[in-house]
């Protein structure tokens, strides 16, 4: 009697997952409203000075994610999975010389699977640091400042970011490149290298 509960219940059970269907969902892709922030064109060659020496960014790569349909599963506990979607975009390109092991520039915009969120990422050789564009700008941490304008090599810009990082930290005290500034508009504006003690500016 006992196997026949059993079996009766192992019957109904698999009838219940077997008769339960997950639809799927459609994934918006990457929100167009904050694409000025990869200002960058692919191709497109950037240079950047200390009034001496020129170094120069080379773009040849740009992607921006479109909408895309996803499988939603049945899941052993019961009910639907639930499913993040996801949200990407970046530019990329590679300097004529190497900094510490590191000889690329990136810009990367990702939700991180978090609705109504995106956060920016920035690469400059071995710098990398990051704040948050949506839903507003909200930097992160007192080495962030924001400046409605700012002069950097006799040139005047507005809402501008920069971002220092803390060399005395362990993860940081070998990084060349300790500073950059960035804007929305421009792009990365300059970064200086503790190592040499230079900082080259972006040429207009």
């Amino acid at each position: 009697m006992k196997y026949i509960l059993k079996l009766s219940y192992l019957s109904i059970a698999v009838l219940i997952m077997s008769s339960c269907t997950c639809d799927d969902i459609h994934c918006e892709g990457f929100d167009r409203n904050y694409s000025s922030w990869l200002v960058y064109q692919n191709p497109e060659t950037l240079t950047f000075t200390d009034n001496t020496t020129d170094i120069t960014l080379s773009i040849n790569d740009k992607s921006i994610s479109e909408p895309y349909t996803e499988e939603v599963k049945w899941s052993s506990l019961g009910g639907c999975k639930p499913v993040d979607c996801s949200q990407r975009a970046s530019t990329r390109g590679q300097f004529n010389t190497t900094i510490n092991g590191f000889n690329y520039g990136r810009i990367s915009i990702d939700n991180h699977d978090r609705p109504d969120f995106l956060r920016l990422s920035i690469s400059v050789f071995d710098f990398h640091n990051a704040f948050t564009i949506k839903p507003q700008l909200e930097l992160e941490g007192t080495l962030q400042s924001f400046h409605n304008t700012i002069n950097l090599n006799g040139i005047n810009y507005k809402d501008v970011i920069s971002m220092e990082l803390d060399t005395l930290s362990i993860y940081n005290k070998n990084k060349h490149i300790w500073k950059v500034y960035f804007s929305e508009e421009k792009g990365i504006i300059a970064f200086s290298d503790r190592n040499t003690h230079k900082t080259y500016y972006l040429k207009p």
